[in-house]
């Protein structure tokens, strides 16, 4: 979660940056690439979660 908050630090101010200039297509190209990649993280964070949350199910259903 800290690592989302920084990217999404870094992308205000680009965008901050992006608002002065008057290239708005620019922009929209920049946040496309950008949610993309940000739902390619989503999912990879929601797999890994996935896997060590029924790792630890396993577990504990062993331990009855």
């Amino acid at each position: 979660m800290h690592r989302i908050k920084y990217s999404l630090n870094i992308y205000t101010q680009w965008v901050a940056i992006f608002a002065e200039t008057e290239d708005l297509q620019i922009v929209i190209i920049v946040i496309r690439k950008f949610a993309r990649s940000m739902l390619f993280l989503l999912k990879i964070y929601l797999l890994i979660f996935a896997r060590v949350a029924t790792l630890h199910i396993k577990m504990a259903l062993k331990m009855f």
